[in-house]
């Protein structure tokens, strides 16, 4: 139960943060920062001690222009022409920490050292749709079956259904295609100022080791279906 809570801890924060970001972003107040990758192939957060080999955890990613890439979670994301990157301070003022990790840091060395949820990226549209790509590190997890995370994670959610003070509306599960597959993802609707956030959480299992996360937060209507197109593998 310990180490199921502990999955949980580090996914609820994700969200709650997509949610606040959600919140930054709306069109009336946009506070995205221009993308600040264009036309470089360097880790997505400028780090510079990116680790390749799964022993070695995670790497940061990439960004390309507009294309972000991680290796590990063999993952593509291809943003709109009305999307961008958050920068790095964004990114890390997010996480409660400074931008200087993605230069001095590992993956594998933040989550050892006991950081819950890591942003790897995070993007933003002008409608206020905010993307969050993350891992989270659970060595004595039991089972690492995306189902079984899912599980845990939807009955969580759940609870606060029963409070009546915490904006929760809806936990649901949604089928959709991401990635080029059939994908279960949780679907929780909550208010926040008033305004309804449409909230989406995919789970990608890696190894025994590292959870994928990517969190999709929309500002007052459900998603459009075509924000799934964003994402794809790399092989």
């Amino acid at each position: 139960m310990k180490k199921a809570f502990a999955i949980i801890l580090a996914l609820c924060m994700v969200l709650s943060l997509a949610a606040c970001g959600g919140g930054k972003t709306t069109p009336a107040n946009n506070s995205a920062a221009p993308a600040n990758n264009s036309a470089n192939t360097t880790p997505a957060n400028s780090g510079s001690n990116t680790p390749a080999a799964d022993d070695k955890g995670p790497d940061w990613g990439k960004k390309d222009g507009s294309v972000y890439t991680n290796e590990y979670y063999n993952l593509k994301v291809t943003l709109p022409s009305d999307w961008q990157f958050q920068s790095d301070e964004q990114v890390a003022s997010n996480m409660g920490t400074s931008a200087d990790i993605f230069k001095t840091k590992t993956i594998k060395e933040l989550a050892e050292g006991g950081t819950g949820s890591i942003y790897m990226m995070q993007a933003t549209a002008a409608n206020g749709t905010n993307i969050i790509v993350s891992t989270s590190y659970h060595s004595s997890f039991d089972s690492f079956k995306e189902a079984d995370i899912m599980a845990v994670l939807k009955d969580s959610q759940a609870e606060n259904l029963k409070n009546a003070e915490s904006g929760f509306k809806t936990v649901e599960y949604k089928t959709v295609n991401f990635a080029g597959q059939d994908k279960q993802v949780v679907h929780i609707v909550r208010t926040a100022s008033g305004i309804d956030l449409h909230q989406y959480m995919v789970i990608n299992a890696k190894g025994t080791d590292y959870i994928g996360i990517v969190t999709i937060t929309q500002v007052g209507a459900e998603e459009d279906a075509s924000i799934w197109n964003m994402f794809s593998t790399l092989k």
